[in-house]
């Protein structure tokens, strides 16, 4: 269950807030993450995600251009 709070606070932290109360786009990545933080390869989920990150960020309104 602590790796499903920190996925979620690594996908507000790059996304922007998000409603996870029900499946979706927010979910889909918590998913994903737990995933590659449980093979031990956390570290190519943004590469590997990034339509579906940056799709999130536009939802949330997220400017990460600096």
């Amino acid at each position: 269950e602590a790796l499903v709070w920190e996925a979620m606070d690594i996908i507000d932290d790059i996304c922007g807030a998000s409603d996870y109360s029900t499946e979706g786009l927010p979910r889909k990545l918590v998913k994903a993450y737990c995933r590659y933080a449980r093979s031990n390869i956390p570290e190519l989920f943004e590469k590997n995600f990034q339509h579906d990150i940056l799709k999130l960020q536009i939802r949330n309104g997220v400017n990460n251009s600096g």
